[in-house]
């Protein structure tokens, strides 16, 4: 439960760095008790880092932590494949089959998001999604 509880820290601390005001997502990616790559949600680079519109809803553009931290694996040419993802909130439907693609092993999270679609399909395709409470 230790490193639980630190790689789950770590991805409250990556939250941080999101500009997003409704809601702060990070994401770290473990392998052999190592932090391998970390994530938060944002707007795609070059862009303006505003998050949400002037009626305070999440622009169609800004990227989840999952995707954000997938999208840098790949352009450093990490492999996740095995690798634990520690997540601030439960992945949704679409960044759950970028989990199962990138070969993850393991999910963890400490609170849901939205529904439980996400979780569930991972379960469903052999990938434990864990919540372990805020």
């Amino acid at each position: 439960m230790r490193y639980h509880n630190y790689f789950q820290n770590v991805a409250y601390e990556t939250a941080k760095l999101s500009y997003a005001t409704r809601l702060k997502v990070g994401a770290v990616a473990v392998k052999d008790r190592r932090i391998i790559c970390v994530g938060f949600n944002g707007t795609p680079p070059g862009e303006d880092n505003c998050c949400e519109d002037e009626n305070n809803v999440t622009k169609p553009n800004v990227i989840h932590a999952e995707d954000n931290l997938i999208r840098f694996a790949e352009k450093h040419k990490i492999n996740l494949e095995g690798c634990d993802i520690y997540i601030t909130h439960s992945p949704c439907r679409n960044c759950a089959d970028l989990i199962h693609r990138a070969g993850f092993a393991k999910v963890y999270f400490s609170e849901y998001y939205r529904t439980s679609d996400g979780p569930e399909f991972l379960n469903s395709v052999g990938i434990p999604s864990i919540f372990l409470g805020a």
